[in-house]
């Protein structure tokens, strides 16, 4: 299914803009399936015609539409040649860095399945959390950030404790881990995933790069608070772990019982 894209144009004889309102229609008043059945309630389109009709309003608050976003339009290299920012949303109580200040984001290193060596070592491509192939090499060791480049998942943000190589990716660490954790970067990151993926450009191949995520807001907390953080996450990793753990043994289990009153001879006693 392609995306619909409106533009809705308003002169006011000034010739430029250096920003606009992106919208966006999930809930257009019917359900998606072919009987189109209309909903009960407001639908994004009434909040949208809502919000238009009160932009000369001036206590008019913006936050209370979490559907309509601010670009900003930033000229590159021309007048013809720009791409679109849009506001990361962010909290007027806090202070924040950007990403860049922080961290180092570097381009992977693209390799084809043809060109790797015997190995073990993940590929980190395009995919969302999937691994094409593995590598006999890896171009970095370990707690690294990665977020995909291309398709249909350009923008994925990723974990990895363990060595990788990464591919069509770019790969995130921190500068310096005694003021920002590498994992706390990746806390921050994954935690507005939707966003980043928002910064996909292009229609055939969607794209992120490195300029639509430099400017990533980390909230600058001190590095006892990230530990924190970071403590409670790996905590909760465990506990993940171990239930899954758990739930395989007694899948096994049930699996052996039912199997059990399937051969001559046995069944429940």
């Amino acid at each position: 299914m392609a995306r619909t894209a409106i533009i809705f144009l308003t002169d006011k004889g000034i010739g430029t803009t250096d920003s606009f309102f992106r919208a966006r229609v999930g809930n257009d008043g019917y359900s998606l399936d072919s009987a189109r059945t209309r909903l009960a309630g407001p639908s994004d389109l009434d909040n949208l015609s809502f919000f238009f009709s009160s932009l000369n309003e001036k206590d008019l608050d913006i936050s209370q539409y979490p559907n309509i976003t601010t670009v900003s339009v930033n000229n590159l290299d021309s007048a013809t040649k720009f791409y679109l920012s849009e506001e990361w949303l962010k909290s007027s109580e806090n202070t924040y860095v950007e990403l860049q200040e922080v961290a180092y984001l570097e381009n992977g290193e693209s390799i084809t399945k043809a060109s790797t060596t015997l190995g073990d070592i993940p590929v980190i491509a395009g995919g969302g959390g999937s691994i094409p192939y593995t590598h006999g090499k890896s171009n970095y060791d370990g707690n690294v950030i990665t977020v995909s480049k291309s398709g249909a998942y350009s923008g994925y943000v990723w974990w990895h404790d363990d060595p990788i190589w990464a591919s069509d990716s770019i790969a995130i660490r921190s500068k310096d881990d005694t003021k920002y954790l590498s994992l706390y970067l990746y806390l921050c990151m994954k935690a507005k995933q939707e966003e980043i993926y928002l910064r996909q450009q292009g229609t055939a191949q969607p794209h992120v790069y490195v300029k639509h995520i430099r400017d990533f807001p980390i909230p600058a907390l001190s590095l006892k608070e990230q530990y924190a953080m970071v403590s409670k996450y790996r905590s909760a990793q465990q506990d993940l772990k171990k239930a899954e753990q758990k739930i395989k043994e007694t899948e096994q289990f049930v699996n052996r019982l039912i199997s059990s009153m399937y051969q001559k001879g046995n069944g429940i006693q």
